[in-house]
């Protein structure tokens, strides 16, 4: 069956008129069958289950990798058939299979597209089915899918144990054995055996769940301009229809209620019966990390040598401190693209089925960190992470060794699907991390690598993507991709670091000693880490209007860098703020879904998250400022924020992530416990001076940014800047 639903239109959409999303969801499950001459045939769905319980861990197993093989990368049939057809922007959101509901459902689709072409869209899904079902899957695209799943489970995290247990929950909730589906060695041989004796084993599978499966569900969803106002005409007319068959009893035993709520959140509650850690358990020393340095070729390369169960971690970065400024917007769109278009011989379907064969992926990103003992000091560049196999080490180094050297920044219609795709997910993001936008935004006028981080992974960035995105003639970009290019991929002033095992050293310096040689060295570029003598800090309110119900806010107040004096008690502070005034005021009592604060990289934010207050939510902001210079809050609050904070310290750390505050933050072993010698001093009286010294709004240089619905409360006061037009940032409201 088929159903449409409407939605309220995206202003950061690229194209205002391809807006639509079809998505097609399929419910995957069991039936009865039976025989007829020999052979199984389906005859009926009216036995049909579609629950977890129904599925054994074998089944859903195949599910997963045959989901991988129908969508996932460049060479996947729903790839080829409606992304590069450049139809819509990405895959439909929940495309993919969902396991954790009762009910198991595999879904695709398409998001911003064209109303006139959801028809298409349908019968594109239709025929790659059949194409699927016709042609199968090449053994090349089954062995990289083995290779992910194997790789996986060598691959240690640092949330491992949870994630573990969160897999198993669905299952067992929902009345599934869950133990078996730990069995993954057992799964792939079963995977194996079935299809060394059935060539047709993974095309069966496409027609049974996919082709004659009878229960799916076609989902339309459109844009429409007043959708808000109709939404909340809805919610006004359900609120008076309940209001209104309510006795006048009923209503004074609401009201009763909401006061009686009200005082039990004001409470200050006994939590001495609960079984607590005290910070006497706490061990005073850190841990320290052995590293080796070397400088292959004149490269620094730091060695970490750890037991990484067979597999050797790649990082890179890179400098882009003699970049043009004017490039430096494009570099989130060239880390997104460089490792996901062809290179060296390989056209990009082919450099993405050896990155699936050989490794775990090969990652570029933009590179921002604040210096950890001066605010105005920051290291940028474009960083470089893979992982892969120990024997697969030299196919690594080598696809890395085709990207630096013969990037294809030729192929227009493949980068043309990815700026789409990023601009997509960039535009989508806004509405789920609102609250952090809302924060970088703030801190971008506090800090030198605040503002850069805006510009890389802020509004500003998705801005600037949707202006990319709506570009027909492509060749300025490739032009600007290749003059990046030039500085980027370079040796010159680029640092490296491996985690492996120790009996690895010689043949990593060996390998990279030979993957640096290749590279070119074509500049003489400064250090990465520079120091903006020339930004001053901005104080300011801004409000960008955006088609939201609900508001994003936050704050930011420039304090100290990471070796400061006070910095432990400002992370102290932020964690004390949250738990002790921040969430009960913003969540419990304001109704938002979520509110608190952080300190790091010399500022300290606010935030709230989906809150149906703007303004209101800046004045708790202030006022938690009083609760915390007033010192409303006792040493026992006091070691609770300690314990809270050593638990993000000293939680644990993969052997692949080893080294890497020094690498990524050039923060040393001696630093960290400097900074956790502090932490242990630190008493309620250090905190509340801390907090009169950098806290209070005339004590510091503060900024605020609220992402939301239009307000009259900002609108009219004259200390607000209101932007309109996010693409534009220009149509700026201020009453004089």
């Amino acid at each position: 069956r088929m159903q449409e639903m409407s939605c309220p239109p995206d202003p950061m959409a690229a194209d205002p008129d391809k807006q639509t999303t079809v998505s097609v969801a399929f419910l995957l499950g069991g039936y009865f069958s039976f025989s007829v001459n020999a052979k199984s045939v389906v005859t009926r769905w009216n036995s049909f289950d579609s629950s977890l319980a129904a599925m054994d861990a074998a089944e859903l197993f195949v599910l997963n990798i045959l989901c991988s093989l129908l969508i996932k990368g460049p060479n996947s049939p729903f790839y080829k058939s409606l992304l590069t057809s450049n139809i819509g922007s990405d895959y439909a959101p929940s495309t993919g299979m969902n396991g954790h509901t009762k009910e198991a459902y595999f879904s695709i689709g398409l998001q911003g597209i064209a109303k006139d072409d959801v028809e298409r869209v349908q019968d594109l899904i239709q025929q790659t089915i059949d194409q699927v079902i016709e042609e199968g899957f090449e053994e090349s695209r089954i062995e990289s899918v083995l290779h992910s799943v194997e790789l996986s489970l060598k691959h240690e995290t640092s949330n491992f144990g949870l994630g573990l247990v969160s897999s198993l929950m669905p299952l067992w909730n929902h009345g599934a054995e869950p133990v078996s589906s730990l069995q993954i060695g057992d799964h792939i041989a079963k995977f194996k055996e079935s299809l060394a004796s059935s060539s047709t084993f993974l095309q069966d599978k496409v027609r049974q769940y996919l082709k004659e499966n009878q229960h799916k569900l076609t989902l339309v969803m459109h844009p429409k301009a007043d959708y808000q106002a109709e939404l909340e005409k809805k919610e006004d007319e359900k609120r008076d229809s309940v209001l209104s068959q309510l006795t006048q009893e009923q209503r004074n035993r609401l009201h009763s209620d909401a006061f009686e709520l009200l005082d039990y959140q004001t409470k200050q509650h006994d939590a001495s019966c609960l079984p607590s850690l005290g910070v006497a358990d706490i061990r005073k020393e850190g841990e320290t990390t052995e590293l080796e340095d070397l400088l292959p070729t004149g490269v620094p390369l730091q060695f970490c040598p750890q037991p990484t169960n067979g597999i050797t971690y790649f990082r890179g970065i890179s400098s882009i401190s003699s970049l043009n400024d004017d490039l430096k917007p494009y570099i989130p769109l060239f880390s997104y693209i460089t490792s996901k278009i062809g290179a060296g011989n390989l056209d990009y379907k082919q450099m993405s089925q050896e990155i699936e064969l050989r490794t775990g992926g090969l990652e570029v990103s933009a590179h921002v960190v604040t210096d950890h003992s001066e605010l105005n000091a920051f290291e940028q560049g474009v960083a470089f992470s893979s992982l892969c196999l120990d024997w697969n080490m030299p196919y690594m180094f080598s696809l890395w060794q085709d990207i630096f050297n013969s990037p294809d920044f030729l192929d227009v219609e493949r980068i043309r699907t990815l700026v789409m795709m990023l601009a997509a997910d960039m535009a989508n993001s806004v509405a789920n991390s609102g609250h952090s936008y809302a924060m970088t935004y703030a801190s971008s006028q506090l800090t030198p690598a605040a503002a850069l981080t805006e510009k890389f992974a802020g509004l500003q960035q998705v801005a600037f993507l949707k202006r990319i995105a709506e570009q027909e003639d492509l060749q300025p970009l490739i032009s600007t991709l290749q003059q990046i290019a030039v500085h980027v991929l370079d040796c010159t002033s680029m640092r490296c670091a491996i985690n492996s095992v120790p009996e690895q050293v010689g043949v990593v310096a060996t390998t990279i000693e030979g993957f640096l040689d290749s590279l070119p060295k074509n500049r003489d570029d400064p250090d990465a880490h520079v120091q903006d003598e020339r930004f001053f800090p901005r104080m300011g309110r801004t409000h960008i209007i955006m088609p939201f119900n609900v508001n994003y806010t936050g704050k930011s107040i420039r304090t100290v860098p990471y070796t400061h004096q006070d910095s432990p008690s400002l992370r102290l502070l932020a964690r004390l703020m949250t738990t002790k005034f921040l969430h009960q005021e913003i969540r419990e009592k304001g109704g938002a879904y979520g509110g608190g604060a952080t300190s790091g990289s010399g500022v300290f934010q606010y935030y709230s998250y989906r809150d149906p207050n703007s303004v209101e939510t800046l004045d708790v902001f202030d006022r938690s400022v009083q609760w915390a210079v007033d010192g409303s809050f006792t040493d026992q609050d006091v070691d609770e924020a300690k314990l809270s904070v050593f638990s993000q310290i000293d939680g644990p750390v993969p052997p692949g992530s080893k080294g890497m505050t020094r690498f990524v933050h050039g923060i040393t072993d001696e630093q960290r416990q400097q900074h956790r010698q502090r932490l242990f001093l630190a008493t309620r009286q250090s905190l509340i001076e801390s907090a009169q010294r950098y806290l209070p709004e005339d004590r510091g240089e503060s900024a605020v940014a609220i992402l939301g619905p239009q307000n009259e409360k900002t609108m009219n006061r004259p200390d607000w800047n209101v932007i309109e037009d996010i693409d534009e940032t220009l149509v700026v409201h201020t009453s004089n």
